[in-house]
């Protein structure tokens, strides 16, 4: 029986994979959301198009898997999680548990996802309300 392991922060997921993209690729970051003329847009207009196929949120989601895929290895590789739960507003886009799996294979040390990447059960304000009961005690 593995130890289970609880990585807690007060950035949202979506903080650390933007500060991942501008440590690592400030000017291809740049680059390449000017180019798809997304600067500005709501994450949910991203999904919808990414939905409907439209070719800049197709390339837009590419680019933001690859880098929440690579935070997330990088967690996998050094804490040995039993599983990934995503929180927040970020965890309502059904996709990212299809699709993000074989992203982090591209980089996990054997070429594989085995960690469970899973959606939080109690909605995407279950951090708030948590907070709000530990301010209780």
């Amino acid at each position: 029986l593995r130890q289970s392991t609880l990585c807690s922060t007060s950035a949202t997921m979506g903080d650390m994979v933007m500060a991942d993209m501008v440590m690592a690729d400030r000017a291809m970051a740049g680059m390449v959301m000017a180019d798809m003329v997304m600067v500005g847009m709501a994450m949910a207009d991203i999904v919808y198009n990414f939905r409907k196929k439209e070719e800049s949120a197709v390339k837009f989601m590419d680019y933001f898997l690859d880098h929440l895929a690579i935070s997330i290895s990088n967690l996998i590789k050094f804490l040995d999680p039993d599983a990934i739960v995503l929180g927040g507003g970020l965890s309502n886009i059904d996709e990212i548990y299809e699709l993000l799996p074989d992203y982090i294979a591209k980089y996990s040390l054997n070429g594989d996802c085995y960690t469970p990447i899973l959606k939080n059960e109690y909605g995407d304000s279950a951090g708030v309300y948590g907070a709000a009961l530990v301010g209780i005690k």
